[in-house]
């Protein structure tokens, strides 16, 4: 049964399997607070107890926390809804598995959020980052899971080839040019496309589930190194939201990103779009794209970033030939931007 937490807002559920505590105070919110709680807060109580929402959402990242407004303007981590979603929010809420980490260094994150919310126009540095091949090695389950797709497919459709290879389908990901199904269907079993993708993804998320999936090492000390030298952090992702979502939610990458974007909320849209939207939201003195991918490097050249390539991700080799800098480890980050976090340092 999921349990909701509501304060200053008018909430009757349906006959649905969770229950309502209406709370009258925050002290009501943290005696009931518990792993899988969802809180439907007015923006008039969030602003006024901002920092402790910040925090319990960092450090119980599967609790979920939503000001409940049609105009609010909210931190990226608290969840935004209308009145006329809220059924729809608590059940796409209802699974969740909970894993805390580094408490002490998220409660600085947390109050690093508060200043930048009220400083944004004095952004020195946006660093933002492409997540799969770059922040997280996601090729393991995500071929897995491709491969049991098209075992499946090809033996319901008597199709006669050899199952694509780690090869074939790893290199093709990340570069926001649509489905690569099609490549591997023949053209009479192209109606199974979707059928197909929408297995792929729920083998994906119950990988994610079951524990596999990893971050490239050095990725959360660094990302935490960047942020208490003052930059500003944010993740634009070329995946499927129905992707993109469980994976943020299974790596807390929350916890590290001010913005978490991707292009399967953005049709028609590129990975160019979603950078020049961090800069007119931010208005950094400098930005720098971090990506594995070739259209990483170009989607930064065009915003007029400083672009870093990850050769130790899943692009070719090739492709990192644009980029101004290239790193073989993720560490190698704090080296290649050093230049540019010199005047943070010198105004901290």
């Amino acid at each position: 049964m999921a349990q909701i937490l509501t304060w200053d807002v008018d909430y009757t559920p349906p006959e649905q399997p969770w229950s309502v505590v209406r709370c009258e105070s925050r002290k009501t919110i943290e005696d009931y607070l518990t792993t899988g709680s969802i809180i439907l807060l007015s923006p008039g109580r969030f602003y006024e107890h901002k920092l402790f929402f910040l925090l319990a959402r960092l450090r119980l990242p599967l609790v979920a926390i939503a000001v409940v407004s049609s105009n609010a303007d909210v931190p990226e981590i608290i969840d935004h809804i209308d009145e006329s979603g809220i059924e729809d929010y608590i059940r796409s809420k209802m699974i969740r598995k909970l894993s805390v980490d580094q408490p002490r260094q998220e409660i600085a994150i947390a109050e690093s959020y508060l200043t930048r919310g009220n400083h944004e126009d004095h952004v020195d540095l946006l660093i933002v980052f492409d997540m799969d091949g770059t922040i997280v090695r996601s090729d393991g389950f995500t071929y897995a899971a491709m491969k049991r797709g098209f075992e499946i497919i090809y033996r319901e459709e008597g199709i006669d080839r050899t199952i694509p290879t780690y090869e074939d389908l790893i290199p093709q990901l990340g570069l926001g040019k649509g489905s690569i199904y099609q490549q591997f269907l023949p053209e009479s079993s192209h109606h199974r496309c979707d059928e197909l993708r929408t297995m792929v993804r729920q083998n994906i998320r119950q990988r994610l589930i079951d524990g596999e999936g990893e971050f490239f090492p050095t990725v959360e000390t660094t990302l935490y190194k960047l942020i208490n030298l003052g930059a500003m952090l944010v993740l634009a992702s070329s995946s499927p939201y129905d992707y993109f979502y469980p994976v943020v939610e299974k790596f807390q990458l929350s916890r590290f990103f001010q913005s978490v974007l991707c292009l399967g909320e953005r049709p028609g849209q590129t990975k160019a779009h979603m950078i020049r939207e961090m800069q007119e939201r931010y208005h950094p003195a400098n930005t720098v794209m971090v990506g594995d991918r070739y259209v990483d490097i170009d989607a930064g050249k065009e915003c007029g970033c400083f672009t870093v390539g990850c050769a130790y991700g899943f692009g070719l080799p090739d492709e990192m030939e644009g980029a101004d800098a290239v790193i073989d480890s993720f560490d190698q980050l704090l080296d290649k931007v050093a230049f540019l976090t010199k005047n943070i340092r010198s105004r901290s």
